[in-house]
């Protein structure tokens, strides 16, 4: 896992040669707020539940820690952060914010499903802030 955010940070740095621009400590606070709070209203019993839409699979994932890199998607954002299934495998888990009357919202989360994110990054749609 360590190896793939490695990568996944060396894409970053790879594909978005110029940064969108800076965040302010505040707006950093409140978008990782907003996500906190997101996988807060998805707990239940210490876990998140999740389909592999794949196999139908269920999956019981546990929050873990968030990365402090923030991406932005126009005028939104994208954070990241890793649970851990049942084996104690990291789950990569991409989260789109918005904001919205003057507050940030999740309004999409990726579970496990990172190529998406690294082909916008691919295109330069998605940039990294300091």
């Amino acid at each position: 896992m360590r190896k793939t955010l490695i990568s996944f940070a060396l894409l970053v740095a790879s594909v978005a040669p110029a940064v969108a621009g800076t965040v302010s400590g505040e707006v950093k606070i409140k978008l990782q707020a907003a996500m906190s709070s997101y996988i807060d209203s998805h707990v239940v019993d210490g876990i998140v539940r999740h389909v592999k839409l794949d196999s139908g699979e269920i999956v019981d994932l546990v929050p873990t820690k968030a990365h402090p890199m923030i991406l932005t998607l126009g005028d939104g954002y994208v954070l990241c952060t890793d649970f851990r299934d049942a084996d104690g495998n990291f789950v990569n888990v991409d989260f789109y914010v918005t904001q919205v009357d003057g507050r940030f919202v999740v309004f999409q989360s990726e579970i496990a499903n990172r190529a998406p994110l690294e082909a916008l990054m691919q295109k330069g749609v998605v940039a990294a802030v300091q």
